[in-house]
């Protein structure tokens, strides 16, 4: 689906143009203004009459498989595209911009930098039947090309192995990791773009990010899954051979994988030796003094910068595993974050969580835990009359959760039914990441074990996640489908398991 192309569009901002002096990046709610202009070029083919512009604002703090994208639609007036785009960040250089018809046969996009301090004005130079040029004024100044907006997608999927032997010793490991297995596989993905140092930098910096997060921090686990070996717990010294590249300053706010940003500062709470700890009711200053003390045996610098975010993780991953802030927690955010909105931030995720709870019913059931054995026929006997939509997700899976979002928001705007909606993990969930993530969706929650998952999957076909079953008032399969099919079609079937 071209739609989900956009995850990757939005993330991979390989910025060529003139860049202007801008402020450092920082946590501010406000908005930015964008206007879009198309001039096209005598000869062109002339662009779809139901042509729709689209701005992609990339989420901030949020986890890689939560990662939201709000698509943001500018109103034309017949001569120009504009709209004000809500932001988190003063500025941003991962916005993306989408110009579509209705039918999506005709489709364009690019990345440019947007800011709340100056309008973004983006000029689109039509050739043929697609894009010529683009200028941007105003905002950071920054544009990607769409010849550039590959290298996050190579960077991904450039998997390169460590040999077996290297994962005995973690001296071994991180030294063939950093010498050889990580910096041919950011060559292999940067390719002969023409980047200026500042924007390679950037995306090598970011990079980084993702290969933390998603390796280097899981040697131990790599080698037991991989190569079956059983290695010790590295030390922090293992740690720091890594991190010792990273930048840590004000720019870590627009990390090019911005997506992995926040499973990035998990890291330092949940996958390395620093006995770190939730900063739970403490006064901020009095967590980050013994934080940084901590986080310094594996960072050389310890910023400002990080230890707000490490401090912003923490309440963060409590609020994401449902627990809302205590009234002592938000007077001592509210007294800290006074230089930046990262502490409104935050309570407005807390906020959102308090509103969710209040509006939702929902049952949670571990079945998993137990081992317990799990039937969903004998699901279906406890509704008896009632027409029940059962869904197949689990918390790793990011168009599961995007899904969930969608049909939520569907819901909520839904008249009184007598529908019940039944959400399936299995045991690849960790129990209180399901338990943060159900709480927020209204419905029956069961987690169930890997071999009552292996009998429902043979039974109903089912072949991967997210997977939907349709069953009428009389518990007859109506319908069944992989992947979430659409606001539309979902309604649809609603309206057909209700007759």
């Amino acid at each position: 689906m071209r739609f989900w192309n956009l995850y990757l569009i939005v993330l991979c901002s390989l910025l060529f143009s003139c860049s202007r002096q801008v402020a450092e990046p920082r946590a501010q709610l406000g908005d930015a203004e964008v206007t879009v202009r198309l001039h096209p070029v005598e000869g062109s083919k002339k662009w779809p009459e139901s042509l729709e512009v689209f701005v992609v604002r990339p989420s901030f703090l949020e986890d890689v498989e939560e990662a939201d994208q709000d698509f943001i639609g500018l109103k034309y007036d017949g001569k120009e595209w504009t709209g004000t785009i809500p932001m988190e960040l003063n500025r941003t250089n991962r916005c993306g911009v989408i110009l579509k018809d209705s039918s999506e046969n005709f489709f364009e996009g690019f990345i440019v930098g947007i800011s709340q301090d100056s309008p973004s004005v983006i000029d689109i130079f039509q050739k043929g039947n697609g894009l010529d040029s683009i200028a941007v004024t105003g905002g950071t100044g920054w544009c990607a090309n769409m010849d550039y907006l590959n290298i996050y997608g190579r960077f991904i999927e450039n998997y390169k192995m460590v040999p077996k032997q290297q994962y005995s010793r973690w001296e071994d490991y991180i030294a063939c990791e950093l010498d050889s297995v990580f910096p041919v596989r950011t060559e292999s993905s940067l390719g002969d773009y023409p980047l200026v140092p500042e924007h390679r930098e950037w995306i090598v910096n970011g990079f980084r990010t993702i290969y933390f997060a998603g390796r280097i921090s899981y040697y131990k686990d790599d080698a037991k899954n991989i190569y079956n070996l059983d290695v010790k717990d590295p030390p922090v010294e293992f740690y720091r051979e890594f991190l010792k590249q990273m930048d840590f300053s004000p720019e870590l706010l627009d990390n090019y994988a911005a997506n992995w940003l926040f499973k990035f500062l998990t890291t330092f709470f949940n996958r390395m030796p620093l006995d770190l700890g939730q900063i739970g009711d403490t006064d901020i200053q009095l967590w980050q003094a013994q934080a940084a003390d901590k986080v310094g045996r594996v960072v050389p610098e310890v910023t400002p910068t990080l230890l707000d975010l490490l401090t912003a993780t923490s309440y963060l991953m409590q609020i994401k595993e449902g627990i809302p802030l205590t009234h002592v927690q938000k007077e001592n955010i509210n007294r800290y974050f006074t230089n930046d909105d990262l502490g409104k931030l935050i309570l407005k995720r807390n906020e959102s969580l308090t509103k969710d709870l209040e509006k939702t019913v929902s049952s949670l059931t571990d079945l998993a835990s137990g081992n317990e054995a799990f039937d969903i026929q004998e699901l279906l006997d406890r509704y008896p009359g009632k027409p029940v939509v059962v869904d197949f997700w689990n918390t790793w899976c990011a168009p599961c959760i995007m899904a969930m979002k969608e049909i939520k928001a569907f819901k909520d705007t839904m008249p009184p039914s007598d529908i019940v909606f039944v959400y399936i993990a299995d045991d690849s969930s960790p129990l209180k990441k399901w338990e943060g993530m159900s709480q927020r969706h209204s419905g029956v929650h069961l987690r169930i074990s890997d071999a009552s998952k292996d009998v429902i999957c043979e039974k109903y076909d089912i072949t991967g996640v997210p997977y939907y079953l349709f069953f009428d008032s009389k518990h007859n399969l109506v319908y069944k489908c992989l992947g979430f099919p659409g606001v539309s079609r979902y309604s649809e079937l609603l309206d057909e398991i209700c007759r």
